[in-house]
C-alpha cells in the first residue's frame, strides 16, 4: 500500500517501480500533456508480478495508491489492513518539515494496522543541489533514525519501520532496481504474526487465483485451510 501526502511522487514511483515484472491495473493511470501523471482519485488497485531473476519464484503484490488530498484521509483508514506492506513516500525537498510530517501517518497505520511492516522512501532526490546533495542526504539519513528508530518507545508508538529511510530518484533505473529487490527481499523472508512464512509469501499471490482480479471469499477460505491459517483478508 503506497501512502503518503498529495504531490510527493507516489504514483510516479509506483509507477517506474513496476515497468519491471508484470503490471495489471483496474484503470489506465492518468497523464497529464507532459507525460506526468495526474493526482490520483481515491484509491487506485493493480497487481504487479515480479521475480528479480528466471530461478527466484514469483511474487505478486496487491498494489493500492492512495491519493493524497487531505479530504480522502477519512475513508483512507476504512482501507488501512492488517498484514500489508506499506511504503510511506515524502519528499525530501520539503527538508525536516518532511520528516515531521510523516509522524501522523505512521501513528495512523499503527492505529489501524499494528505490526505492519513500513518502508519509507523519500522522492526527488535529484532535485537536491549537488554540490550539498550527500550531506544532507546524511542528515536526514540521521534525523530519521533519531526520530523513528531510536527515539524512546519508538516500538511501542510506530508500526515496524524499515530500519533505513531510502532516497530515490524514480527516473533512475539503479534506484529503482535496489528498491524492487528490497522489497521482494523483504515479503520473502518477513513472517507476519500469525503467519507461517510461506503463507505470507503465498497470500501474495491470492488474486491470481483462476486469472481474476481477486478471490472469492469462499476461495480464500480454502486456500487458508490448505496453508493451514485462517482467512487472510488482503
Amino acid at each position: 500500500m503506497v501512502v503518503g501526502a498529495a504531490n510527493k511522487g507516489k504514483t510516479s514511483l509506483l509507477l517506474h517501480l513496476t515497468k519491471k515484472g508484470r503490471i495489471n491495473r483496474c484503470v489506465d493511470v492518468a497523464m497529464s500533456f507532459n507525460n506526468i501523471p495526474l493526482a490520483t482519485v481515491g484509491v487506485e488497485l493493480g497487481d504487479w508480478e515480479y521475480s528479480p531473476h528466471t530461478k527466484a519464484p514469483k511474487v505478486t503484490f496487491m498494489t493500492w495508491d492512495f491519493g493524497g488530498q487531505a479530504e480522502y484521509y477519512a475513508t483512507h483508514q476504512c482501507f488501512l489492513t492488517k498484514r500489508s506492506l506499506y511504503i510511506l513516500v515524502w519528499d525530501v525537498t520539503d527538508g525536516e518539515q518532511g520528516l515531521l510530517d510523516l509522524r501522523p501517518w505512521l501513528e495512523n497505520i499503527e492505529g489501524r494496522a499494528p505490526e505492519s511492516p513500513v518502508f519509507v522512501l523519500a522522492t526527488h532526490v535529484d532535485k537536491l543541489p549537488q554540490d550539498t546533495r550527500k550531506t544532507q542526504l546524511e542528515h536526514f539519513k540521521t534525523r530519521f533514525r533519531e526520530l523513528y528508530i531510536e527515539y524512546p518507545n519508538s516500538r511501542y508508538m510506530y508500526p515496524r519501520v524499515h530500519r533505513h529511510c531510502f532516497f530515490v530518484n524514480c527516473f533512475d533505473n539503479k534506484h529503482m532496481d535496489v528498491m524492487r529487490d528490497e522489497i521482494y527481499d523483504f515479503v520473502t523472508k518477513y513472517k507476519a504474526p500469525g503467519m507461517s512464512l510461506s503463507t505470507w509469501v503465498h497470500a501474495c499471490d491470492l488474486g491470481r487465483i483462476k486469472r481474476r482480479r481477486h478471490a472469492t471469499v469462499h476461495e480464500q477460505k480454502l486456500y487458508g485451510r490448505k496453508n493451514d491459517t485462517k482467512y487472510i483478508r488482503p
